[in-house]
């Protein structure tokens, strides 16, 4: 077992005396000073009104982005897309390069050499 002792230092006359001028000053509090608690006391209101308005929206939100990763899941289980790679596993178990909507990579390839050509065609024309 650990002995403790507790030494609070003794109050002095000056730390009595401010303690007891607070105590007697806060029972006969003047008008401003009603109306500054009142003011405080609206603004606390206010806050904790709005760290719940806060709160509830974090938790929609939440919610929200769970039951959209589960419609994301339930598309990708659908459209049997792997969600690691992001590529089309066809029904022979090859992997082509392309996204659902996509354009698989030879035709991008063949377009971009097809408008190369083109283009060198038709400048050497102009020239």
């Amino acid at each position: 077992k650990l002995q403790c002792t507790f030494n609070f230092p003794e109050p002095d006359e000056t730390t009595a005396a401010i303690n007891h001028a607070q105590a007697r000053g806060s029972a006969t509090a003047t008008a401003a000073e009603l109306e500054d608690i009142h003011k405080l006391r609206k603004k606390y209101n206010e806050l904790v009104n709005f760290t719940v308005q806060l709160t509830s929206e974090r938790d929609r939100l939440r919610t929200s982005y769970k039951e959209t990763t589960k419609e994301l899941q339930a598309m990708r289980q659908r459209e049997n897309i792997s969600g690691d790679d992001g590529k089309y596993q066809g029904s022979g178990g090859s992997t082509m390069a392309t996204v659902s909507g996509g354009f698989p990579l030879w035709q991008v390839m063949l377009v971009a050499v097809f408008s190369f050509l083109l283009a060198r065609i038709i400048g050497s024309d102009l020239l």
